[in-house]
């Protein structure tokens, strides 16, 4: 993600979307998990519940600007 992201220091969804997206599912994940699993669990979870390929998902991991976390998420996510 910041690979792709350093030039424009943006959240990877600003840097592939084409056009603003509302999503119908929020997401998260381990940042240890495998990337094809985690894309085999939401395909999974696609086919499960019969969803058009335009619906969204927010992944957190690609919706937050992992450049500038702290502003995004706050010095500590939990409080």
């Amino acid at each position: 993600i910041l690979k792709a992201t350093e030039e424009r220091q943006c959240a990877f969804v600003e840097f592939v979307a084409r056009s603003a997206q509302v999503p119908r599912w929020f997401v998260s994940h381990w940042w240890g998990e495998p990337v094809i699993d985690f894309i085999m669990c939401l395909a999974q979870h696609s086919c499960d519940r019969r969803l058009d390929k335009s619906v969204a998902y927010w992944v957190c991991a690609y919706a937050n600007n992992q450049w500038n976390a702290a502003a995004e998420l706050g010095s500590n996510p939990l409080s």
